[in-house]
């Protein structure tokens, strides 16, 4: 029975470099070929024998599997296949692995998979079969995840609408006292609370952003919604449903310093010494006395850590709202805080949401969102500011 002719993907193997992988001593036993003979011989010896037949070609290749192995870019240059559908392939055995190797990349040792050379040749002609496979599940996938958003986008917006009766039904409840500005203003409260959550949700994802045009797009957001938060703030302080109050941490002021020579000498000695102190420990512990030192520059942000807190709250009213808003920020639009009363907080430190409330669950990103927040308090801002 004549032989077959090999595959002519074989000229896209660099075959000097795959042959020459096997050591001399296999080729010349192989060859039958004396010991003596120069590797570069044996190795153009087996690669004309193998060129010019399929069956030596497979022979070779049983014989020598493990050293004729070919890496995962040799594999996409055979086969003419993308990283992507050789990493698809192998996982799903369809591409035969010879051997894993250990590489180290990024501080990690990882396995890499050796291809068998004899099985990638056999694989050539069901790559087209493979690709039409694929693009069918494809298809199909895409089809059913179309479904499924479909019936996600109609739950969706039952929910909203479900959500928006209950805020219309609220909202009657409190325009049932008589007061219209009473109920705009409750309702005023609650869509600024609903706004401090997104900015709190936008903070959280531009720490996760990995794109610097996407980390700058949710700061930009964020800004725009703390912005509108405080203007409602504003609002919501001379609405006369509202009290304030200033609350005064420990420790209120920000200390900015640069220390003179001689202070510095003693911090650097103290730290030489085995005391080991910040810069800042450094400055509190010794504060009145680099305050009084005509060397030290010393900085006072007075009340940077205080806090505004307003509260909207009205009789036959169960529903309450409030809100903090830095000193430094409501300085400029709120009353005297010198001129308020003090409110003490009894506040789990672990609980970041203390200050400034909580981000978003998953279903309130779906149930508010940030164009309705928006929307509806610039159109009662308007309303109660006219």
């Amino acid at each position: 029975m004549a032989e077959q002719h090999p595959k002519p993907i074989l000229s896209r193997l660099n075959l000097t470099r795959v042959v020459g992988q096997v050591p001399k001593a296999k080729l010349a036993e192989w060859l039958n070929a004396p010991a003596s003979t120069r590797k570069a011989t044996l190795v153009s010896d087996v690669i004309a024998r193998i060129s010019s037949s399929e069956l030596a070609l497979r022979w070779f290749f049983s014989d020598f599997r493990k050293e004729t192995a070919l890496s995962g870019p040799d594999i996409e240059t055979l086969l003419g296949i993308t990283k992507t559908e050789r990493l698809r392939w192998t996982k799903d055995g369809r591409l035969p692995v010879s051997h894993l190797i250990e590489v180290s990349k990024y501080g990690k040792t990882l396995e890499v998979p050796q291809y068998d050379a004899l099985g990638a040749l056999k694989a050539h002609d069901k790559v087209a079969e493979w690709r039409e496979e694929h693009a069918r599940e494809a298809r199909k996938a895409r089809a059913g995840s179309a479904a499924k958003a479909a019936e996600s986008r109609q739950r969706n917006r039952a929910m909203r609408e479900k959500t928006r009766e209950a805020i219309r039904q609220r909202v009657a409840s409190w325009a049932a006292t008589g007061d219209i500005r009473l109920a705009r203003t409750m309702e005023l409260a609650m869509w600024t609370m609903w706004a401090n959550r997104w900015a709190k949700e936008r903070s959280l994802l531009a720490d996760r952003a990995r794109k610097p045009e996407r980390r700058y797009e949710h700061i930009h957001a964020e800004m725009e919604l703390w912005k509108l938060k405080h203007q409602a703030v504003a609002i919501l302080a001379r609405s006369g449903f509202a009290t304030l109050s200033a609350y005064v941490p420990e420790n209120p002021h920000r200390f900015r310093f640069d220390l003179c020579p001689l202070h510095l000498d003693i911090f650097r000695e103290e730290r030489r010494g085995g005391l080991y102190r910040t810069a800042n420990e450094f400055f509190f512990d010794n504060m009145d006395e680099i305050m009084d030192c005509h060397g030290c520059v010393v900085n006072v942000n007075e009340h940077y850590y205080s806090l505004y807190f307003l509260e909207v709250r009205a009789d036959g009213i169960k529903d309450t709202f409030s809100f903090h808003v830095p000193y430094p920020i409501g300085n400029g639009f709120l009353p005297d805080f010198a001129s308020l009363p003090q409110v003490h907080h009894e506040h789990d430190e672990a609980w970041e949401g203390f200050r400034f409330g909580r981000s978003l669950f998953d279903d309130e990103k779906i149930l508010f969102p940030e164009s309705d927040v928006r929307k509806r308090m610039c159109e009662l801002m308007r309303l109660l500011d006219a």
